[in-house]
C-alpha cells in the first residue's frame, strides 16, 4: 500500500485537480479501483483532498490565494528600478510575509529586489544612491554578521529565469510557489533551512492554494525537485 500511496502522491503533485477516471487509467496494473477509492477516502478524511464534483477531486478547496505585501517603500523601489532600467525583469517582495508561515517566529523586514542576473550590480548601485542597508546577494556569513533583518535592509539578488511571479498593483512580485522554493535554496534564507523550511511549507499548504505543478517545475530549475517530491510524500504520510 505504501507504493500505491506514493504513486498517488506523485500523480496528485502534477494533477492537483483531477478526475477519478484519469487516476484509475494512470494506475492501471498498479492498484484496483477499489483500492484507489480507499486511498482517496483516507485523504478526504484528513482534509488533504476535497471532492468537488462527481468523480472529481482537488487539493485546493477552501484555501485562499497568497497575496504578498507590497508596501509604499517596495512600490517606490520597484518604480525606481523600472524607470531607470525599463528593459529588465524585476520581482519585489517583503520579508515580513514569512512571519505567518514560521514555527519559530523571527523578524524579517527586508525588501527583496530580484532582477536579471546581469543587472544585479547596476540595480545595487542605483539603490545605494537613495537608501542605506543595501546588500548584493549576501551569503550566510554576510547575513549573520552585517545584515539586520529588523532594520528593513534591501537585498538585491538574481531572479531565476521563468520563475513563477504575479502582478499586484502593477508590481511584479513573488508567488507562494516561488517563495517556498527560494526559502529552501537561497543563502540569505539560511536561517529558515532544514526543519523550519519544512514547517513553513506545511503552514503554507494549509493556508493557501499551492500549485504543485508550478512549484515542482520551479524546484527542478533550482535543483530542488527531489527534495520537494519527498516532502509532498512525507506530508501525506504524516
Amino acid at each position: 500500500m505504501t507504493t500505491v500511496n506514493t504513486k498517488i502522491s506523485e500523480y496528485i503533485a502534477f494533477h492537483p485537480d483531477f478526475k477519478f477516471s484519469d487516476l484509475k487509467k494512470r494506475m492501471e496494473g498498479i492498484a484496483s479501483p477499489i483500492l484507489l477509492a480507499w486511498h482517496l477516502r483516507q485523504r478526504l478524511d484528513r482534509k488533504e483532498l476535497f471532492k468537488v464534483g462527481r468523480g472529481q477531486y482537488s487539493v485546493n478547496r477552501y484555501k485562499s490565494e497568497f497575496v504578498p505585501t507590497i508596501d509604499d517603500k517596495s512600490k517606490k523601489i520597484a518604480k525606481k528600478v523600472q524607470e531607470r532600467f525599463p528593459g529588465i525583469t524585476t520581482c519585489v517582495y517583503c520579508g515580513r510575509d514569512l512571519a505567518g508561515l514560521q514555527h519559530h517566529m523571527s523578524i524579517n523586514n527586508a525588501i527583496y529586489v530580484e532582477v536579471d542576473r546581469d543587472a544585479t550590480e547596476m540595480v545595487f548601485h542605483l539603490l545605494q544612491e537613495s537608501y542605506d542597508n543595501v546588500f548584493l546577494s549576501p551569503d550566510e556569513n554576510m547575513m549573520n554578521n552585517y545584515v539586520d533583518l529588523s532594520k528593513q535592509p534591501i537585498i538585491v539578488k538574481p531572479l531565476i529565469s521563468r520563475a513563477p511571479t504575479q502582478k499586484i498593483d502593477g508590481i511584479t512580485t513573488t508567488t507562494i510557489e516561488k517563495l517556498l522554493v527560494d526559502i529552501n535554496s537561497d543563502k540569505d534564507f539560511h536561517y529558515l533551512h532544514g526543519y523550519e523550511s519544512v514547517r513553513v511549507m506545511e503552514m503554507a499548504r494549509s493556508l493557501y492554494k499551492v500549485d504543485q505543478v508550478k512549484l515542482l517545475s520551479y524546484a527542478k530549475r533550482r535543483g530542488q525537485y527531489d527534495v520537494f517530491v519527498q516532502r509532498f510524500n512525507e506530508q501525506v504520510k504524516s
